[in-house]
Parts: structure tokens; C-alpha cells; sequence
């Protein structure tokens, strides 16, 4: 390695962007060089003559790098000078000893002098003076004379012999021996323990990575640690060689996928100096490291063991709903595309996967902009190659004369939307470095480059290789985001900063700014009135359409073809025979052709990773969300929950859910049961109010009297899951059970109306409601959740069946229906596929809000089909056992089998606040119960009952129960029943903070459910009713009474 004394007084103006794309740097040596010129003659070139000019001696520093030798001078004013290794034709010694670096021959240790003496038919000379311009290449035959200042020769020779043998290869087997020199290099290449800030760091990780950034790929070692993240960089290019990172300051870790791969890790650090979306790109890539693996098992290990540090506490901000809050508005539209461009694997520090954002103006002539016309939008429901008919034509006519290609294999456009020519293309006056890196050291020609917002728009109109979209920089407006930041770069990208020189067009018109339309006055107010454009209203309710076809169902396959949104295969990851094998290039086992394919990737971009498979929903207008009586409508296909989990194959086969029709409904019977299944004490009941058992009341209860049986009635085969009051009939108990039937029992009679045979299989919940029909009639419709999967919704009044349909992977445990949130009908629903689910019922309930009055009208259904739409979900690690509501806070509570417990926003499905229950058997969450005033969480396990201070996630209460496990939970006011598994039944007093001495033996079997019915009846007899659900199929009514009254 090459010594570093002089590295306080090197100039730091090499880059890797200095290098062709990906090009990889080594090290470097402190050397003196003097190039001479060597005219042609007919003696040996090798031998100084006449003919040869001589230039001054120079110090500087030679960098060895992949593919070629760079001599970056100490002296600003001179030239870098790079040599490639093909273009070296002779290396000899100071003894004039040619060296043939093809047959690795080294220079002996006698030698007089230490320096290395080349030939070159041609060189590079890069940034005279520092300045940014287009490279200058002199084909001329050159001889370096290098004299290594501390360094031995010999070990500069023993790697440029491998680099340059490397060169003389094919371009593939040139790329396998590059990429084994740097195997071994990495091998021997050793953390510096010295570099840990801590001496009491543990290393938990430490492996071979790539650091990428745009147009380059730098080789070294990631050390993670239980306090820092180091990366060791196999080269010097950077100041420091080691790279610190406190896991502290990480606030987001993304996995990514890189050539189509998946073995990339980007974690995005907090960047206390600026905060706004607008940052510039370098603002952004110092906040981020963008780190690649060798495969896919190192980097998901990488991944894993970085989010089990202690350190590190991520963002709290839940992104898993983001789809619902675009919708509602609480976040923009380029908040909302820079969150799909994040979760489809875009990322500022990879070219082939840039951000895309969309053409949304098409007016780019006029002198005022009046963003309320719609003529002056781009259609967003179109790709841009489609937007000109003519060119389309032409385009479809070449793909319908490409039979020769297999169907997989055909295209419509040859070019693509996205990709790191069109981006460098946007960025050359802001980052010109990357345009001579991607061209080799030239700018495009002239009437190539990027001149003119209104030239570049009708190119992409008219041009059948140009059909490039924008990208996030065209709405980065300060201005918009009301943020002064200098550092932002607000349409800089516009102004040509460096002064640089592009030349001239074939009109002699000089290349400069950007030429910007007319009712833009600079480009501060052209980016801002872009973000307007993007944020308009009418933006707003097409946007959905242009998601579809980057994002969406639209972006392949049959969809692709009928709406003209069809690239080369290749940029969809599809390689071989048209075969798509995900993308995945190690499963390429031609070296070459997954070369050709890597290389394609690169030069040409790659197609976004899907995120929807159904339409995307729009977003709601400000009409929708002001009035409150509109319904929250959502297209039934759409599925606007958390992007990545939607192509996942279990999501997908959610996504299209199963609904069994009205013709094949279960079998109903309105028989009675026999009345010797009834075992009963013979009482009179007259309800008048109607209150689901999920219904918290809002009254107080200062005193408690003592509990009477009043009567059991054996309703079941089987254990009783669920029991709630009948919503119009205040007579009417209903429940449900594992024998798959619902039932209906009248209390006056003690007899059983009727029931339904809902299923084969175990009904698990159940939420009753009423509505209203057509002719202004009450009737009660039951919701039903049950083991295969499906939610059976049923008209209680008439017994007929409205709808089924399969809406989770695995059982559904617990439903609840809402008229309250956001004003549109919805149901939540949990399940044991370890996910809640939000699902709107629109299209079978309209919400009526007179006189502020919710009520829910039923819709007439006869001439369309019914489907619920799925709004959002709320993803857990493990099974969900329960849920509870509190709308009066607008709050969802979640139990899970692994005994954890969610709290999250009722509206949006974000995840507010998690708990984890202290059991030491880790028992699953039984039941969840919320305290009226929201302050406290009561859960229930098998052999615990604790309360939870939701502000502080404190247990206040716990209980815990060696004897005796526990079944069942229900809040009455201050009191919390608990059914045990020996069929007792405790009462915890909220407001004493002890278990009152009420306990009672309610049966031989377990109390599976607990409900709780309000009595008003003028005798007084009975204050209150409760029912207790058991394992043996029976109901047990209890009455409170207070004739002898016990405190609370």
C-alpha cells in the first residue's frame, strides 16, 4: 500500500467521477512525473531522440485504478493525466529493460533508480485549472517517465502487470479478473480496531460491501458494532479512509434492490442542519449510505442485525398508510411520489433507479399560467409516448411487424422513461461531472444537451426515442415549502452555476440557462409554479392514472400492451427466452449473458418495482372532505395499503377476493327449539334501549349491587364466541358459535326465533348494526367473521344473506363497524394472518348525517355486485387474537398472539404506540378493553390482567394468576368482569384498583364470552342484564341489583 506522508498536502480534486462509470480506484503512490513527446520516426520509440519533447518534472500523486492510470499533479494549474491500459504499448525500466506486464514480468531489486518508464498512443487530460469542461484526449505518443518517491517500484509493477493483463482479455473475462483482484484485495484488506471510537465496542458484524453513489461503486469493509457503523474504504479517496456513523443518528433502514437484485441496504441518517424535502443531491448522499452485498443472505443478515442494536431508534413515523393519507389529503402529491418512488426501490444514489415524477403541465409557450384550465395539463392517464397519436402509430406499426420475437419479448418502446442518460441529461449544469463520467469525458452535442423546457417537452412528444418522464428536482420549490435554506437547490439545476461552456447549436444560439417558458420569470417561480401544477387540483384527481401505469397494475403484462405502456424486456428484469426469473442475475449461469444483462441495466434503466396490482385509488377532492354527508368512496379494486406488502403473493391472493353469490346462500330455519334444550327459570324482559355488546357506556357507576341468576338456556352444540343484543328487536339475544350457526333468542318466550346455518366451519365475531332501507324500515344486519376466512353479512329482518366474501389469508378474529370515521360506512376487521384490515362498505351503506344524526341508509343492491374495498392494513408480526375500538378518540387497539399490543389511529391504521406484555409464558392477547376516557388499556392473557397508562405505556395495575387462567374480558363502566377457564367469573373494581369480593361460580366450563345489556324499566326490578357465553354451547343471565348496595 502506498505510503501516505503526503496526504496533508495532496490536492483533492480527483474523483472517482473522474473514472468511466463504476470504474474502480485502488491506491495511489507519491511519485515525480515527466511526459515526453515522441513524434513519429523510424527508430525505436523506446529511445530518446531528437524528436522528443520534454516537459518539466511534476509531483504529484499516480492513481491505479481498474482500467487505467491517473497522475494527478500537486500543481492546480496542470492537467490531470490519465492512461488507459489498453492504450499502453511498452513499459521498460531506468536500465531501459522492457517489461512485458502481459507475461507479468517484474523489474529486478538492482535497479539504479526507482521509476517505471511507459509508452502511450494516447492520453487524457482532465481539469486544467481546476475547471469543469469536456476532457481533452491528445493522440500523440507519449513516454511517462514515473519515479516513485517512497514507495518500491516493484509493488506498483505486481498490480498494474494484473490490471493491464486485464485489458488485453474480452470485455466480460476483463470484468471477471477486475472483480477477482478485488476479492483478494478485500481478503487482505483489515479493519483498524484503532478506528473504533470506543474500546468497549463489540463488532457484531463485518463484511465485504460497495458503497454506492451515483456513477460509482466503491469497494470496502462495513463494521457494525453495538454503538457505530464503520465503513473502511478499500482506497484513500476520502480523507479519512474510515467512515463513522453513529446508530443513534439512523433514522430509516430500506432494503434495495440493485441490478435488479436484491442486496442493497440504504439507511438515511438525521440531518439536524436542514429538514426540507428540497435538499440538494450531495445534502442528500452525505445523509445517506447506500451499502451492497455480495448476495442476499449476507445483506438480509446485515439488515437484521442492525435493527437489533439497541442504539438505534428509527423514525416514528408509520408510512404503512401513506396511500389513505394522500387520499385524505394530509400529505401532498410530492410527498406521496417521493414515498412510492422510495418503496419501489428508487434512490437518488443510483442512477438506473432515480426518482420518476411526472410531465403533469403541457403548456410550456404561453405568458400566463392559469392552473385552473384543465387544456393546460399533460394527460396523466396516458404514458408519454403515447401522448402524440401520429408517433404512436408508428410505434405500434414496428411492434406489430416484430413477429420474428417472441411475444414476451416484443416492445413498443425501444428507449425508456427513466434511466441515467435522461437524468444526467436534467442535471449537466449542476452536476457536470456526471455527463463527463457517463460519456467519457465529453458533454452531448450541443443540440443534444438540455436547452429549453418547451424543445425538450416536444421532444418527448414527437421523438420516437424519447419518451422520458421528470424527475423529483423539476418541484423542489423553497418558495412552496415556505424554507430559506440556501443548500436547497430550488431550480439551480436550471441555471448554468460553473459558467461552464456547452458550445453552440446549429443556430448559433449559446448554450447557458435553461431557456424557461414565458410565465416563468426565473427559475425559483418555474419550479414553484410546477409544484402548484403538481398540487392543483386537477393534478390531483388524474394523478391516480399515472401511478398505475409507473407504479401499478398498468405496468406490465396484458395491461401494459392495451394501454400502450410496453418497454424493452430487459428493463422489467426479464433475461432469458423472455423468461422472467425476477431479475435475479445469479441465476444467470452464462457469465456473459449476465454481463449483457447487467450492462443493460445500466446504460438503459430499470422498470419500477410494482406495488399495486389493482387500480390505484384516487384522491378525494376538497368537495369530498368538506362535506360530510358524501360518502368516502374507493374504487372496490383498489388497495391502498402499504406498497411493498402488495406484491407479495399472499397480499395478491387477497386482493382478488372470492364472493360467493346470493343464489347459494346457507340454509335458514325459523323452527323453534325443542324445549328441552331450554333449561331456564321462567322471566319477563322488556328492553327498550339497543346496545352492542362492543358499545362502551358513557355513564359512571358509583356502586355495585350483587349479581342473580335469571335464567341458562343451552343454545349450542358447541363453545358460544360471541353474544350481542339484537339492534331492532329490544327483546332478542344473539349468538354465535363453533357449530357454525347463529342464533336468535327471545327472552320473553326463552325461545329461539330462528337460526341460521351460516358455515360449515367456526363462527368467531360478530357486530350488529341498523339501517335503514328504502320504505325508511329499521332492519339489522349482522357481520360475521369465521375460520374459512370469509365475512358473511346478513339482513337480520328478512334472514337474507347480502354478501360473502374471503377477505383474509387465515381466521378472522374480531370485527367492528363504524359509521364515525371519516364519514363513510367501514369495518375493521383482525385476523390470524397477522394483519387488521380496514375495509369500506360503500358500496353496501351510504351514511345519513341529518340533524347530525349518523345513521346508515341501506343501498339498493339488486343490480350490482357487491365488494368490499380494502382500504388500508395494519401489518403485525404476529397473529392478531382481539381489537377494540374508542371512537370518541379515534382509537384502535390490537392484541397479538405474541403477546404484543398496538395502538393505533383509528382513521389512518398508524401505528401510534406498541407494548409488549411482561407474562412470563408469553401468552397471546385474549381481550382488549379501553377505559371510557381513553387514559387506560386493560388487556387480558391467560394468566394476567393488567392496565395500561396509554400515555406513558406504564402497567399501572398488574394481576397475575397461577391457579386459575383466564378467558374472557368485559368493561362495564368501572368494573371489569373477567371469565375464567373453571367458569368463575372475577369483578376488578377501575375506581378501587382491587378485585371486589362479587367473585362467582357461574358454571362447570369456561366463560367464553361476556355481554352486558342496559335496563329501563320503570319497576325497578332489574338495573341491569348480563349475559356470560360458555364453553358447553349455554347463555347465563345474570341481573344486577342494589338492594344491597357495595361501594366501588
Amino acid at each position: 500500500m502506498a505510503s501516505r506522508r503526503e496526504s496533508s498536502n495532496r490536492q483533492h480534486k480527483f474523483s472517482l467521477l473522474n473514472l468511466s462509470a463504476n470504474e474502480i480506484y485502488f491506491e495511489d503512490y507519491a511519485v515525480y512525473c515527466q511526459k515526453q513527446n515522441l513524434k513519429p520516426s523510424n527508430d525505436k520509440l523506446l529511445k530518446i531522440s531528437h524528436e522528443t519533447v520534454n516537459e518539466s518534472k511534476q509531483k504529484g500523486r499516480l492513481k491505479v485504478c481498474s482500467k487505467s492510470l491517473v497522475f494527478v499533479p500537486n500543481d492546480i494549474r496542470q492537467p490531470m493525466i490519465r492512461m488507459t491500459y489498453k492504450l499502453i504499448s511498452k513499459v521498460e525500466d531506468s536500465k531501459k529493460n522492457e517489461i512485458l506486464l502481459s507475461n507479468s514480468t517484474i523489474i529486478s531489486s538492482h535497479q539504479r533508480q526507482n521509476c517505471l518508464i511507459m509508452v502511450c498512443s494516447s492520453i487524457t487530460l482532465m481539469n486544467e485549472y481546476g475547471r469543469i469542461e469536456p476532457y481533452t484526449v491528445l493522440y500523440d505518443t507519449y513516454r511517462f517517465i514515473i519515479e516513485f518517491l517512497y514507495t518500491n517500484v516493484e509493488d506498483c509493477i505486481s498490480v498494474v502487470g494484473q490490471l493491464y493483463r486485464s485489458s488485453t482479455l474480452t470485455f466480460s473475462e476483463q470484468t471477471m479478473m477486475i472483480e477477482s483482484i478485488i476479492q483478494g484485495r478485500l481478503k487482505m484488506l483489515k479493519f483498524d480496531l484503532s478506528q473504533l471510537g470506543d474500546f468497549r465496542e463489540r463488532i457484531v458484524f463485518e463484511n465485504d460491501a460497495y458503497l454506492i453513489q451515483p456513477l460509482v461503486q466503491n469497494p470496502g469493509k462495513i463494521v457494525l458494532t453495538d454503538q457505530r457503523l464503520y465503513f473502511h474504504s478499500l482506497n484513500n479517496i476520502e480523507e479519512q479512509q474510515t467512515k463513522k456513523y453513529d446508530l443513534s443518528n439512523i433514522v430509516k433502514v430500506t432494503k434495495r434492490r440493485y441490478k435488479f437484485r436484491s442486496i442493497g441496504i440504504e439507511i438515511l441518517f438525521s440531518n439536524k442542519k436542514t429538514s426540507s424535502v428540497s435538499e440538494n443531491l450531495l445534502t442528500i448522499q452525505s445523509n445517506t449510505l447506500y451499502l451492497v452485498f455480495s448476495n442476499e443472505r449476507t445483506c438480509l443478515t446485515f439488515h437484521d442485525l442492525l435493527l437489533k442494536q439497541n442504539n438505534i431508534k428509527l423514525d416514528d413515523v408509520s408510512q404503512d398508510n401513506m396511500t389513505l393519507r394522500w387520499q385524505l389529503g394530509k400529505i401532498s402529491n410530492f410527498e406521496y411520489l417521493l414515498y412510492l418512488n422510495d418503496q419501489s426501490q428508487r434512490s437518488f444514489n443510483d442512477l438506473t433507479q432515480y426518482p420518476i415524477f411526472p410531465w403533469v403541465l403541457s403548456d410550456y409557450i404561453s405568458n400566463e399560467l392559469d392552473l385552473s384550465n384543465p387544456k393546460i395539463y399533460r394527460d396523466l392517464r396516458k404514458p408519454v409516448g403515447a401522448l402524440n397519436q401520429e408517433r404512436l402509430d408508428r410505434l405500434k406499426a414496428r411492434y406489430n411487424e416484430s413477429v420474428e420475437l417472441e411475444d414476451s419479448e416484443r416492445f413498443l418502446y425501444g428507449s425508456f422513461y427513466s434511466n441515467p442518460g435522461f437524468i444526467v441529461y436534467f442535471l449537466v449544469r449542476l452536476y457536470p461531472e456526471f455527463l463527463l463520467c457517463l460519456n467519457g469525458g465529453r458533454f452531448d452535442h450541443s443540440d443534444r444537451l438540455f436547452h429549453s423546457i418547451a424543445d425538450t417537452f416536444n421532444s418527448c412528444l414527437s421523438s420516437d426515442s424519447d419518451v422520458k418522464e421528470l424527475i423529483p428536482q423539476f418541484y423542489m420549490s423553497n418558495r412552496y415549502n415556505n424554507d430559506d435554506d440556501s443548500e436547497n437547490e430550488d431550480g439551480s439545476f436550471l441555471v448554468n452555476i460553473y459558467d461552464i461552456d456547452f458550445g453552440r447549436r446549429h443556430d448559433n444560439t449559446l448554450i447557458g440557462n435553461v431557456i424557461l417558458p414565458p410565465w416563468a420569470e426565473d427559475e425559483k417561480d418555474f419550479v414553484f409554479k410546477m409544484r402548484e401544477a403538481l398540487e392543483s387540483d386537477h393534478v390531483s384527481e388524474q394523478l391516480n392514472h399515472w401511478i398505475d401505469l409507473i407504479f401499478g397494475y398498468k405496468q406490465r403484462g396484458v395491461e401494459a400492451i392495451s394501454n400502450d405502456n410496453l418497454f424493452h424486456y430487459l428493463t422489467y428484469g426479464v433475461f432469458e427466452n423472455g423468461k422472467d426469473n425476477g431479475g435475479d442475475t445469479e441465476n444467470i449461469e452464462d457469465w456473459d449473458k449476465r454481463l449483457a444483462f447487467e450492462t443493460q441495466v445500466q446504460e438503459f434503466g430499470q422498470v419500477p418495482q410494482q406495488l399495486f396490482d389493482k387500480p390505484h385509488p384516487r384522491k378525494l377532492s376538497k368537495q369530498d372532505l368538506l362535506l360530510s354527508r358524501n360518502v368516502f368512496v374507493v374504487n372496490c379494486q383498489s388497495n391502498p395499503i402499504n406498497p411493498l406488502h402488495l406484491v407479495d403473493d399472499t397480499v395478491k391472493s387477497t386482493s382478488s377476493s372470492r364472493s360467493n353469490t346470493l343464489s347459494d346462500p346457507p340454509q335458514i330455519f325459523s323452527n323453534t327449539l325443542d324445549n328441552t334444550n331450554n333449561i331456564e327459570n321462567d322471566v319477563n324482559w322488556d328492553m327498550s334501549t339497543i346496545v352492542n355488546d362492543q358499545s362502551n357506556s358513557g355513564e359512571e357507576e358509583q356502586e355495585i349491587g350483587h349479581l342473580e341468576s335469571e335464567c341458562v338456556c343451552r343454545l349450542h352444540k358447541n363453545a358460544i364466541n360471541r353474544i350481542v343484543q339484537h339492534s331492532s328487536l329490544a327483546n332478542r339475544v344473539i349468538s354465535i358459535a363453533d357449530d357454525g350457526f347463529l342464533r336468535t333468542y327471545t327472552y320473553e318466550t326463552n325461545k329461539s326465533d330462528y337460526f341460521l346455518n351460516i358455515c360449515k366451519r367456526s363462527l368467531t365475531c360478530l357486530f350488529v348494526i341498523n339501517v335503514e332501507n328504502e320504505l325508511k324500515e329499521i332492519n339489522s344486519i349482522a357481520f360475521i367473521g369465521s375460520y374459512d376466512q370469509s365475512i358473511y353479512i346478513y339482513n337480520l329482518t328478512n334472514s337474507l344473506l347480502l354478501h360473502t366474501q374471503k377477505i383474509h389469508e387465515d381466521v378472522i378474529v374480531d370485527i367492528y363497524v363504524s359509521s364515525k370515521i371519516n364519514s363513510f360506512p367501514c369495518m375493521w376487521t383482525g385476523s390470524w394472518d397477522s394483519s387488521v384490515r380496514l375495509w369500506s362498505l360503500d358500496t353496501l351503506l351510504t351514511i345519513d348525517n341529518e340533524n347530525n344524526n349518523c345513521k346508515f341508509l341501506l343501498n339498493n343492491y339488486s343490480n350490482q355486485r357487491l365488494e368490499l374495498s380494502h382500504i388500508y392494513e395494519i401489518s403485525l408480526d404476529s397473529a392478531c387474537t382481539c381489537l377494540n375500538v374508542l371512537e370518541v378518540h379515534d382509537l384502535l387497539a390490537v392484541g397479538c398472539h405474541d403477546s404484543t399490543i398496538l395502538l393505533c389511529d383509528l382513521t389512518t391504521g398508524q401505528i401510534l404506540k406498541q407494548w409488549n406484555s411482561s407474562s412470563e409464558d408469553y401468552s397471546k392477547i385474549m381481550s382488549i378493553q379501553f377505559h371510557n376516557d381513553g387514559l387506560f388499556l386493560a388487556y387480558l392473557c391467560t394468566t394476567k390482567l393488567a392496565l395500561i397508562d396509554i400515555m406513558t405505556g406504564t402497567e399501572v395495575f398488574e394481576h397475575s394468576s397461577s391457579s386459575v387462567k383466564f378467558r374472557s374480558l368485559f368493561y362495564s363502566n368501572n368494573i371489569l368482569i373477567i371469565g375464567c377457564n373453571d367458569g368463575s367469573i372475577k369483578l376488578f373494581s377501575m375506581k378501587s384498583s382491587s378485585f371486589l369480593p362479587l367473585s362467582l361460580h357461574i358454571c362447570d366450563t369456561a366463560i367464553t364470552t361476556i355481554a352486558k345489556h342496559n335496563h329501563n324499566m320503570a319497576s325497578d326490578i332489574y338495573d341491569k342484564i348480563y349475559f356470560f357465553g360458555t364453553e358447553d354451547g349455554s347463555i347465563h343471565m345474570y341481573s344486577m341489583r342494589y338492594d344491597n348496595k357495595t361501594h366501588v
